[in-house]
C-alpha cells in the first residue's frame, strides 16, 4: 500500500493499493471460499437453501 498527501488538507492522506497487496487480498479470499465450499459440501440441499435464506434475510436492511 502507498499514500499520498491530500492537496487540500496536508494532515490528510489517500491510500492506494498496491498490485502486491490486491494479489495478496485475492490470495485470502480465495482460501476463505476453499474452506467454505469444503465445509458445506455435504451439506443436504434443504440446508443451503436455508442458509441462504437466512443470510439474505440477514443482509436485508
Amino acid at each position: 500500500m502507498r499514500t499520498e498527501l491530500d492537496p487540500a488538507d496536508g494532515r490528510a492522506r489517500f491510500l492506494a493499493v498496491t498490485d502486491l497487496a490486491r494479489a495478496k487480498l485475492h490470495a485470502v479470499r480465495n482460501g476463505e471460499t476453499a474452506i467454505v465450499h469444503r465445509r458445506l459440501s455435504d451439506w443436504p440441499t434443504d440446508d443451503l437453501h436455508q442458509l441462504a435464506a437466512l443470510l439474505a434475510q440477514l443482509n436485508t436492511p
